[in-house]
């Protein structure tokens, strides 16, 4: 069986059978190196709301913002710590600019499969699912950062199922189900189709039309098809977009609960990559 290996200065896949032959099994795996980053953008823009009995709301927005990812630390195991920093968040609700803001920065313990086993913020306030245009940022980027890979060899094609319990900062503990394949592979990049089913905990933000807060019940995120190409020089997202729908119910003060849909969409792109370093090799 041919095995080509990929060691770079930053996450790299390792490829049992490196080739995308159809009907050819693949183990993918990643290796880390420390001091590896990336840099891309985040951008977002909701779609349409719905609250009740399919009655859209007039409710606008969009963000973008700067991204970082740098390689920490590697644990004995292979599992990387890294960190995700943000830029200054552009976003416009209802309108309006909203006042400038900067996520808190956020350290991911990652798997040497791309499983993400621990997540840590600088921001300890409750949840604003309103607070950079309406999109929640931080939960985009942990969402489609980093490709979770099978735990057992896959041909191109096939899927493979993720099922865990995840704690998100500012939200809680949530139940993440997703389902990947490999749609395309060569030894340049990666393109990896996945569904995602969140299950949220219920939690309080603020209310977009008017003062005051909601608190969201019974919440589902879904995103059908994401996109995501990986550059397989450094194992690293080189772009993502999708759809996401968020349903669930929204109880204004001690009223009862109303249905309520959102649906926003988001790419992630690349900015100027920083240089290799040298000595690199594609065995």
């Amino acid at each position: 069986m041919l095995r080509r290996t990929l060691v770079l200065a930053a996450l790299v896949f390792t490829l049992t059978a490196g080739v995308a032959v159809a009907g050819v099994a693949m183990d993918l795996t990643y290796t880390f190196a420390p001091g590896a980053s990336s840099s891309g953008r985040v951008s977002a823009v909701i779609d349409g709301v719905e609250m009740g009995r399919d009655v859209p709301l007039a409710v606008t927005g969009d963000a973008a913002v700067d991204l970082r990812l740098d390689v920490l630390k590697i644990a004995e195991d292979g599992t990387a710590t890294l960190r995700a920093t943000f830029g200054q968040v552009q976003a416009n609700l209802l309108g309006e600019r909203r006042p400038a803001s900067t996520p808190a920065p956020m350290e991911l313990r990652v798997s040497r499969r791309g499983a993400l086993v621990g997540v840590q913020s600088g921001n300890e306030a409750a949840m604003d699912l309103f607070a950079h245009g309406g999109v929640p940022i931080e939960l985009v980027v942990l969402m489609a950062g980093v490709v979770e890979l099978p735990a057992e060899p896959v041909a191109p094609g096939e899927s493979w199922a993720v099922e865990r319990r995840q704690q998100i900062p500012e939200m809680g503990e949530v139940l993440l189900r997703t389902e990947s394949r490999v749609a395309s592979l060569t030894e340049a990049e990666m393109t990896v189709l996945t569904d995602i089913r969140a299950d949220l905990p219920d939690f309080t933000t603020t209310n977009p039309i008017q003062a005051g807060e909601i608190t969201i019940k019974d919440g589902t995120l879904t995103v059908n098809s994401m996109k995501r190409v990986v550059d397989m020089r450094s194992g690293l997202i080189k772009s993502a977009e999708a759809t996401m729908t968020f349903d669930g119910g929204a109880a204004l003060g001690p009223f009862p609960a109303l249905p309520l849909r959102g649906v926003s969409s988001f790419n992630i792109k690349p900015k100027a990559a920083p240089p290799q370093p040298e000595g690199a090799t594609n065995g």
